[in-house]
């Protein structure tokens, strides 16, 4: 019995080596980046040309849509970088204090502050360096409004 299994395993072995072509894994193979799975990135969609009092984004960031809510601002846009670089590239900045965050490979959610606003910020992953952002902006003095990245504590109280 022992050689026919051991014959069958060669057999398996060698029909499954002829199926490659001997080059390299396909990149979603051979990367250990999930986003990799992801579409490439295609142009930025169209932006609206509508200022925000107070919005956090980085300058690259495509602005799509902005509704008012007084006192809270909601905004949908686009950024060229993945939800993760997004989050990180808060974390330098001397002039915003992140206050929660939450990073899920496929989705960030950030609460940060200039000091004069807050910005909840929910990034999402859309192709494989791109990622939809929907922010929720409003005055310090009224961010108890807003919401909080999920599973974090309580935010720090507005001053």
């Amino acid at each position: 019995m022992a050689p026919r299994r051991a014959a069958f395993a060669c057999a398996a072995a060698a029909l499954l080596s002829a199926c490659s072509d001997g080059g390299p894994a396909p990149a979603s193979q051979a990367t250990n980046d999930p986003l990799s799975a992801l579409p490439p990135c295609a142009t930025a969609p169209a932006g609206v040309d509508e200022d925000v009092d107070g919005l956090l984004l980085p300058d690259a960031a495509v602005t799509t849509q902005v509704t008012r809510q007084d006192p809270l601002v909601n905004v949908s846009g686009y950024v060229a970088m993945t939800p993760e670089a997004l989050q990180l590239s808060y974390a330098d900045r001397d002039d915003i204090e992140v206050l929660l965050s939450e990073n899920e490979i496929f989705e960030a959610e950030l609460l940060i502050s200039d000091g004069d606003h807050r910005n909840f910020i929910k990034a999402t992953a859309t192709c494989q360096q791109g990622s939809q952002v929907l922010v929720v902006v409003a005055p310090e003095v009224d961010a108890a409004g807003l919401p909080v990245p999920q599973g974090a504590g309580a935010p720090p109280p507005p001053p």
